[in-house]
């Protein structure tokens, strides 16, 4: 899954003389590119007085007051699901300096997750780090954790509700909801049965332009239908005995084909001749002299043991639900001009003023095998160059 910025949105300031109103875009813009990096999402008021002898001191920031922002993605496939509940923040000191030496994640809270039959109470987990540990923010946070393994693994197309509380304060309430999405189904690329009944990996031909195809899981209701989808791939490989890897993506998300068009239920995403290879070059920095092996040959491309198939070159899918892809479609970080204000999105409703989103993924993967020009270009296993039609 991919990082959501949050962007905190300023009223726009008239002023009357030009100085005055340069100087305060400047303080503006410097916030905002601070709050592009936190968790949150949250407007703030800027007031404006301007007296008959035109003073230059301004109120930009209006009264204090609590401002909660919660962040939490259901993943299917995790063990482990962690939620954010923090306080926002606007100060009027150097607001990098403040982040740097103030941890603003709230501690002793009750959380609860109830769906699928059953109710999680979440665990207060402290001290960890915080990411990126670049510095720029304080050097740990508090997370809410959810243990969803075995019997109590989270399940595609259920409602999950989320409850947050504060133990000494009865009125106080949180409150969101989601449908974690079904699972898709691979068309194109896909595992074949083979010869006495092995199953086989298809080829992807990057070399070419390449079209990944899915099928979505309906539902009379329309509810737990993953709504927008984004594509990775990833290659697996061993340089000079050290094995690493490098990926592709996220995509865009998307919510119907693109470039490529399909049947109905059905969608696709269509990669430029040598897209992925390209990136996946950029990221390996080989040289002419560059052997990089990776674990797909003809003695391992088709097997009886499907759970066996080599998983080297792979392409995942990642099914968002509805509320998600709503919050990434609006928070687009994509920065226009200075005087463009973009509508707020958060699916958080409760007894406070509350910003965020609680969302969940279901992801799949499929492996595939490498077209010899493929494996050519990408300087994998020694392949030679094919007789023709195949140029690096």
């Amino acid at each position: 899954m991919r990082i959501f910025r949050i962007n905190a949105v300023f009223a726009g300031i008239i002023t009357r003389r030009k100085a005055q109103r340069d100087k305060i875009m400047q303080k503006t813009f410097n916030r905002q590119k601070l709050f592009r990096v936190i968790f949150l999402s949250f407007s703030v008021s800027a007031f404006v007085f301007v007296s008959n002898s035109c003073s230059t001191d301004f109120e930009l920031n209006a009264p204090a007051k609590n401002i909660w922002v919660v962040y939490g993605i259901l993943n299917h496939d995790a063990a482990t699901q962690d939620l954010r509940i923090m306080r926002a923040f606007l100060p009027t000191e150097d607001a990098t300096q403040f982040a740097r030496n103030n941890d603003m994640s709230v501690k002793g809270l009750q959380v609860t997750l109830t769906g699928g039959g059953k109710t999680y109470l979440a665990t207060q987990i402290d001290s960890v780090p915080t990411e990126p540990s670049n510095g720029a923010f304080y050097p740990y946070t508090t997370l809410y954790r959810f243990q969803t393994t075995g019997g109590d693994t989270l399940k595609p197309g259920f409602r999950y509700d989320l409850e947050i509380k504060l133990p000494d304060s009865p009125n106080f309430v949180l409150r969101s909801y989601t449908y974690l999405p079904q699972e898709i189904r691979f068309l194109t690329p896909r595992i074949i049965p083979g010869a006495g009944q092995e199953y086989c990996l298809l080829q992807a031909t990057l070399d070419k332009e390449y079209k990944i195809e899915f099928q979505k899981k309906t539902t009379t209701s329309n509810l737990g239908v993953g709504v927008g989808f984004e594509i990775k791939a990833y290659l697996d490989y061993t340089e000079l005995g050290i094995e690493k890897t490098v990926a592709f993506g996220p995509t865009p998300v998307f919510i119907t084909g693109q470039r490529c068009t399909t049947g109905s239920g059905f969608l696709c995403y269509q990669f430029q001749e040598k897209e992925l290879i390209s990136d996946f070059l950029t990221k390996m920095k080989p040289s002419a002299l560059s052997n990089y092996t990776y674990a797909v040959n003809s003695n391992s491309e088709c097997l009886s043991d499907f759970t066996a198939l080599p998983k080297a070159f792979r392409f995942e899918v990642t099914a968002l639900d509805t509320f998600l892809t709503n919050y990434l479609t609006v928070n687009n970080p994509k920065y226009q001009d200075f005087n463009t204000v973009r509508p707020e999105y958060t699916n958080i409703t409760g007894s406070t003023e509350a910003y965020g989103i609680f969302g969940s993924i279901n992801l799949l993967s499929v492996p595939a095998k490498l077209s010899p020009c493929t494996e050519y270009l990408l300087y994998l296993n020694g392949t030679p160059k094919p007789v023709s039609g195949c140029e690096r």
